[in-house]
């Protein structure tokens, strides 16, 4: 196991070697912005490292509170809910659908975090193929009813992003209702950068929403996006709400600083998708297949275990941390994945990219 010891920025620091960093998912590149670190410090001085009192009092954290805050804003929602895990946010929000579905259509690629929340409603649950609108539209007329239909909003191997407005045309007129797992999607795309329910315009309260915090916000935990009825009935309803206390301070004075420093420079977003397209049209000028999506996450499929294990070793002697990933969705040769970062330059693409052309010159000689 090898260890980090620094954070998963543009550079990192593995196994006391410094790299240009290509992996996990940090896409707006804020591990390390000063004004961001210095809000966590003063928060931490001031207020220790957690509120030490659980959800079911009349009273949070000045933390929590400013969290929320920026949340809701970031948003554009009434309130927010911020919780300690980003995986739970599944399991929590989808009590909002409980006695109001009969049976749930799950992606076949949907996070794991999506089936432990479906054990909440102890509903049949049918999987539809992969981002098929058709085959959803298919199981649905099968089964009739009231059906819950639950996707990641981007899917962390690929980037794919979910047809969520084909989705919402076939349940809408049925009663049906959207859960979306907006993990890898949030702080990403979307008008507003919420996500892939944000790209389909979709404000219906029948469409749920999960994010996470710890990827684009560089910070730690899950965040709920609610109407303040919504949260009203989480709180009778979610047991994990209920008996839960708040995340750690140093995590929600992150989450808050994050959305502050967003808010006053938007350009962030525009850097992270033009290095992930210069990143793109550097591959398919080398003849490789690069699938498109407007995530930033460029994934390289060679079809070929031993290659793809020695381009991924030949890229680390080189000094660039790339993933060679199984995760779902990446097949049993699995796949390199690149995370591309607000903080990445032009420069540090095209260094990535030569590499690349060195190494795939080798391994066509070979």
């Amino acid at each position: 196991m090898r260890i980090l010891e620094s954070p998963l920025n543009r550079e990192c620091v593995l196994d006391g070697r410094t790299m240009l960093c290509f992996a996990g998912c940090g896409y707006l590149g804020l591990q390390q912005e000063p004004s961001i670190r210095q809000a966590v410090h003063a928060a931490y001085e001031q207020q220790g490292i957690n509120a030490g009192i659980g959800r079911s009092y009349d009273i949070q954290g000045a933390a929590n509170a400013a969290a929320e805050q920026a949340g809701a804003r970031f948003f554009g929602s009434e309130t927010v809910c911020t919780v300690a895990s980003g995986f739970v946010t599944p399991q929590i929000v989808i009590h909002l659908a409980a006695g109001q579905v009969d049976y749930i259509v799950a992606d076949e690629l949907a996070h794991l975090a999506l089936g432990d929340a479906f054990l909440q409603l102890g509903l049949p649950v049918h999987r539809f193929r992969h981002r098929d609108p058709d085959d959803l539209d298919r199981l649905v007329r099968t089964h009739g009813g009231r059906p819950l239909v639950a996707t990641d909003g981007a899917f962390a191997t690929f980037g794919w992003v979910a047809p969520v407005v084909a989705y919402w045309q076939v349940i809408a007129a049925r009663g049906g209702w959207l859960l979306v797992d907006e993990a890898h999607s949030v702080g990403c795309i979307g008008p507003h950068r919420r996500g892939a329910y944000d790209v389909a315009g979709l404000t219906d309260e029948r469409v749920l929403v999960a994010a996470t915090l710890s990827k684009a916000f560089c910070s730690f935990g899950g965040i709920i996006p609610l109407s303040h009825a919504q949260r009203g009935i989480l709180a009778k309803k979610s047991p994990i709400l209920r008996g839960s206390s708040e995340s750690s301070v140093p995590a929600l004075a992150t989450t808050a600083a994050s959305f502050r420093y967003l808010a006053e420079h938007p350009e962030r977003y525009a850097t992270m998708d033009a290095r992930a397209a210069q990143l793109r049209a550097g591959f398919r000028a080398l003849g490789l297949t690069v699938p498109e999506t407007s995530m930033p996450i460029v994934t390289i499929d060679l079809g070929d275990a031993a290659r793809t294990k020695a381009i991924a070793t030949g890229l680390c002697e080189r000094g660039f941390l790339v993933q060679h990933s199984f995760y779902i969705g990446a097949g049993p040769n699995g796949v390199l994945r690149h995370t591309v970062m607000a903080s990445h330059t032009a420069e540090d693409i095209d260094r990535l990219l030569t590499a690349w052309r060195n190494l795939l010159g080798h391994s066509e000689r070979s």
